[in-house]
């Protein structure tokens, strides 16, 4: 698979995931099926920025696209929570956060945890520890931000797929080892996210034809659009 293909398959199981969220009662079982494949979703864009990072003609015009999409839709995200009351956003102080939507910031986080240790070396590991920090106010977590360091890091694939399983397996387990509010038991649906490693065994490392303003404008287009079906029907 190339990328283009990857980021396709990436939007198609992500608009599954959101479609359950904002649409699909969470006391369904089709909701837990939704759920289930969206979490496909979140390992190919990690794996995506990570490759897209070592590859890119120009790191500093990458980042300020990630930045500037980040930007915009906590900007939408803040609208919304506005108008609505409906709290999305990354925004400290703010209340009633019902999810942490933006997903731009993990992966600008995980993009510059690269560019550390790229660039410092040594050094690397005393400037991870703000990002580190920043990570755990971000969607996924440290496990989003994990992931990503391990595709980017780690060059032999098998190395990549394990350390992606450990991670999962681990974080999955993160709510029977830290519960919160009461026993909490494994997150099985995330443990899903494993099967993601299936089409990322296959990149071929080829592009692909593909528009990027697309993929860049799919995702707080296609979040806001499903957040106000839910919120009028």
């Amino acid at each position: 698979m190339n990328r283009m293909e990857l980021k396709i398959l990436a939007l198609i199981t992500m608009t599954i995931d959101h479609i359950g969220v904002f649409l699909i009662p969470n006391t369904s079982e089709f909701y837990l099926y939704f759920r289930m494949i969206g979490r496909l979703a979140f390992p190919i864009f990690a794996f995506m920025i990570a490759e897209g990072y070592y590859h890119t003609k120009s790191k500093k015009h990458y980042f300020l696209r990630l930045l500037s999409l980040a930007i915009v839709f906590e900007a939408v995200l803040y609208l919304i929570y506005l108008i609505y009351g409906y709290n999305m956003t990354h925004i400290p102080f703010t209340e009633n956060r019902v999810a942490l939507v933006n997903i731009m910031w993990t992966l600008i986080l995980g993009f510059l945890g690269l560019y550390v240790i790229d660039h410092y070396h040594k050094k690397g590991s005393l400037l991870l520890i703000p990002l580190i920090v920043l990570s755990y106010f971000s969607s996924y977590s440290f496990y989003g931000f994990g992931i990503i360091l391990a595709f980017g890091l780690l060059k032999d694939m098998r190395k990549k797929e394990l350390a992606f399983i450990f991670l999962t397996i681990l974080y999955s387990l993160m709510p029977l080892l830290i519960p919160q509010g009461g026993f909490r038991g494994i997150n099985y649906v995330q443990l899903f996210a494993i099967t993601s490693i299936v089409f990322i065994h296959e990149y071929n490392g080829l592009m692909g034809k593909y528009k990027l303003r697309f993929f860049y404008l799919y995702y707080p287009i296609h979040i806001v659009v499903l957040f106000l079906i839910s919120y009028y029907i």
